[in-house]
């Protein structure tokens, strides 16, 4: 039979993500399969299969006598893969599933494994009805070290609530370039497909490519978690203040802060990439916005000759917060994140000598381990430089730590953790 490239494709790129190999999967999928609708078909397996992987593992082990830890990696992925569409994706007819599962587990891994292959889906499948949780980690679908994490870092009580929403739906939200438009005027361009948060966001349904789309093209908004539109809130960018941010790819978060200013100030997105430091010049030009200059430098080191006002350290981290998003951020190793908390302090602190007396410094990651937060800031408080300062926010859902925030996922917030500081001066 025809294996369909949608599925045969999750098969593969499952196999690498469950090896360790962190890749981009969107752009992966469209650089591999060039039809849209088999894009997003692979992408949904994909996706959907990494977010319900210990789930799937308890379900596939209760009827299994070879568990999956044990089985040949893209076997592995086959049966995840196959079982996920038949109790997730309505699309799909059940025998077209289980039949393509056989057909790739001969081609792929060995004929002799495509009666197991067959075995081991029916079965259940049978048992799906009378299925019940038996694990934390298949409840919330998390892998146990990160359910462990956030008990130490934030107490059984709050550790549920974390886990809890991961469990809640997503949406893809838009930051409204108050320099070209307002909410009022994309409400009624685009109706029901958006629904309105507020004067500077909202929820936005998109079909194909929506780079395609008109308004889009003309610069009226650019997509950004609220999580992350809370950072240029916290940092309070004034009109004609001189404005770092250090780790500003993909620039979202330039482009917000220029926005809050009325594209009056002088803002540098700082990358340590010179393609990405592209991306952020030809997303200002789109957006209208004149204010940023993208630098290309290592923000370890960077010392641009002057003092900043205003200094946003969004620093790279395991990304723990965006699995609403990103499933397979869940399936790197504790151990792999061991060097992010000296990274993230070695900017911070860098970033700290170019700040005014009297400035306010941002430190802000999308993850929820207390060791690239709290303790990243805990650190840096420890030079006696600065001071941290309360954060206004309205927003519910969230954990207050001695005036560090950690943004528990929820509707249109992703996991995130912010700390204003303050130099004394």
């Amino acid at each position: 039979m025809t294996i369909s490239i949608s599925r045969i494709t999750a098969v593969k790129l499952l196999t690498t993500l469950y090896k360790g190999e962190l890749i981009d999967v969107e752009s992966k999928i469209a650089a591999l399969i060039p039809d849209k609708r088999d894009a997003e078909l692979c992408q949904k397996i994909v996706l959907g299969t990494v977010e319900k992987d210990e789930e799937l593992c308890e379900r596939i082990n209760s009827v299994s006598k070879t568990p999956v830890c044990k089985m040949r990696p893209m076997l592995a992925s086959n049966i995840k893969a196959s079982l996920y569409q038949l109790l997730y994706l309505d699309s799909i007819p059940d025998f077209a599933a289980v039949n393509e599962a056989v057909a790739i587990t001969k081609k792929l891994v060995s004929p002799s494994l495509a009666g197991f292959t067959n075995a081991v889906i029916k079965n259940a499948c049978r048992a799906a009805s009378e299925y019940k949780v038996k694990s934390e980690s298949a409840r919330y679908c998390l892998p146990d070290w990160i359910i462990s994490s956030f008990k130490r870092d934030y107490g059984v009580e709050n550790a549920m609530r974390l886990c809890e929403g991961f469990l809640q739906k997503t949406a893809d939200i838009i930051r409204i370039n108050n320099l070209k438009t307002n909410a009022a005027e994309l409400k009624e361009h685009y109706g029901e497909r958006i629904r309105i948060l507020n004067e500077n966001a909202a929820e936005f349904i998109f079909d194909g490519d929506v780079s395609e789309d008109e308004l889009f093209q003309k610069g009226f908004f650019h997509f950004q978690n609220c999580s992350s539109q809370l950072c240029a809130k916290a940092l309070s960018p004034k009109e004609n203040d001189v404005i770092l941010d250090s780790c500003a790819s993909p620039g979202g978060k330039s482009f917000t802060l220029a926005e809050e200013v009325n594209d009056k100030a002088v803002i540098d997105s700082v990358d340590v990439s010179e393609k990405k430091a592209e991306k952020i010049k030809s997303g200002a030009q789109r957006l209208g916005i004149t204010s940023i200059n993208a630098v290309v430098a290592d923000s370890t080191v960077f010392q641009s000759g002057r003092e900043y006002d205003k200094i946003l350290c969004d620093v790279p981290c395991s990304g723990l917060g965006q699995l609403r998003k990103r499933p397979y951020f869940k399936l790197k190793n504790e151990s792999d994140l061991s060097g992010l908390p000296e990274l993230q302090y070695k900017i911070a602190s860098n970033c700290v000598k170019m700040l005014k007396k009297g400035g306010t410094l941002v430190y802000s990651t999308c993850t929820l381990r207390e060791e690239e937060n709290g303790a990243v800031v805990k650190r840096l408080l420890e030079s006696g430089e600065l001071e941290i300062a309360k954060i206004d926010c309205e927003i519910e859902n969230v954990i207050n730590k001695n005036n560090m925030l950690t943004v528990i996922p929820n509707g249109s917030y992703e996991g995130f953790f912010v700390a204003k500081l303050i130099k004394k001066g």
